[in-house]
């Protein structure tokens, strides 16, 4: 099930939380396409105008679909996915050769990074070839990501507050018409739209 939030800003309430500007969510299970035409009509009714949108996500072919549908759009890889296969590769140790191997654009450097990690964790060769093929295939959208650390994602957060509190969380089996509608009314809630 796909869930989009559009937003104009995301500004501190305080040292721990951030609020969104102007939030609108989107779930459903539609194809791809027809989800991106859904934010496309909103976006066009709510900002009748070509400001740049970004595309913020874990780089899967639906969220990247977007690119074809919005207009003047660009697609940034959420932090929290690239630190999560960052740690992968990394383990418990710093991250600074690969972030250092994106900052300089050096693939090769990455790699052998890769190949020295294998070294003292024989154990894990699985995961941290995981974690650098996914950096690998997300190369440029990672770079971005650290170049603008002013575009920032809340994905999880509203994967975890919309759709998993009420249809994972709690193990209750559904349909998958059970399962949008569920989904569909808890975005209209958080839109602060009426459910009557």
């Amino acid at each position: 099930m796909e869930l989009a939030t559009v937003y104009t800003d995301k500004v501190d309430v305080d040292s721990n939380r951030t609020e969104l500007v102007e939030k609108h969510s989107f779930t459903g299970l539609e194809t791809p396409e027809e989800f991106w035409i859904q934010i496309d009509s909103y976006l066009v009714d709510a900002y009748m105008g070509s400001s740049k949108v970004y595309i913020i996500g874990d780089g899967a072919r639906w969220i990247k679909r977007g690119l074809d549908v919005l207009v003047n759009s660009e697609f940034i890889l959420d932090r929290f996915h690239l630190f999560k296969y960052m740690i992968k590769v990394c383990g418990k140790r710093s991250r600074k050769e690969v972030f250092a191997s994106l900052e300089t654009n050096d693939k090769v450097r990455l790699k052998a990074y890769v190949e020295k990690m294998k070294e003292p964790y024989p154990h894990r060769p699985k995961q941290i070839v995981e974690g650098a093929t996914y950096i690998e295939n997300q190369w440029d959208y990672a770079q971005v990501s650290l170049l603008r650390p002013d575009i920032r994602s809340s994905t999880e957060a509203h994967v975890s507050h919309i759709l998993s509190t009420r249809l994972i969380s709690r193990l209750l089996g559904w349909s998958e018409k059970g399962a949008e509608t569920i989904a569909k009314l808890r975005v209209l809630s958080d839109n602060n739209e009426s459910i009557q």
